[in-house]
């Protein structure tokens, strides 16, 4: 199953574009003003349910499963997972070209999505990431810092390809998420509030020289 480096996918897809990294947090309730942003658009997680984003980026195979339907949201979208999915907050050993869930214990339905609808379109995106390196890595893929949360995944993923302005929505600190976000999984991995998250988008930012709006 063919999948391809989303770095070299947003240089060669979307050369000098400007990005908006939505994510789950309260000002997501603020989309409407951004609607006409003319910006290429990152989705984290569920977020992708509330607009229809370019790259729709997930690190947790079980948040794919919530958000996937073969048609919709997901029909001009590129999907972009880490090159070892997690399950149950944990990379996965299994390969994404090679996924299986029922190997990680998720063996019912709807658990058992296809990546090939993807894949097929050449939309099947992916990264090493630094959470998953002591297992094997694609050496076709770039290798991306990752700490915390899918925000700062976003950031770098972006900042390798060379992006400069970037405007987060639902990016938060706290504790909650946006009106009719489902908070089953909200800090599932152990954190006590989304705020750890800045340190590093902001240290990502002045590497990189880049401009970041957070509304």
């Amino acid at each position: 199953m063919a999948t391809h480096c989303v770095v070299r996918y947003i240089q060669d897809a979307f050369p000098d574009r400007k990005w908006l990294i939505l994510g789950k947090g309260p000002t997501l309730d603020n989309l409407p003003d951004l609607l006409d942003h003319g910006r290429a658009v990152m989705s984290l997680n569920h977020a992708c349910w509330v607009i229809r984003p370019d790259i729709a980026h997930f690190t947790d195979w079980e948040a794919y499963c919530d958000c996937y339907t073969p048609v919709s949201i997901f029909r001009d979208t590129a999907l972009c997972m880490p090159w070892h999915p997690h399950v149950n907050c944990r990379p996965s050993r299994q390969p994404l070209d090679q996924f299986d869930p029922a190997l990680d214990g998720l063996s019912t339905s709807p658990l058992n999505l296809p990546l090939w609808p993807f894949a097929r379109r050449g939309r099947l995106l992916s990264y090493n990431s630094t959470v998953a390196s002591k297992l094997t890595r694609n050496p076709r893929l770039k290798t991306i810092r990752v700490r915390y949360f899918s925000a700062v995944a976003a950031f770098n993923i972006l900042a390798a390809a060379g992006v400069k302005d970037i405007v987060t929505l639902g990016v938060n600190g706290g504790t909650e998420y946006a009106r009719g976000m489902n908070t089953k999984d909200c800090l599932a991995n152990g954190r006590d509030s989304f705020d750890i998250q800045f340190q590093e988008i902001r240290t990502t930012v002045r590497k990189h020289k880049m401009n970041w709006s957070q509304q």
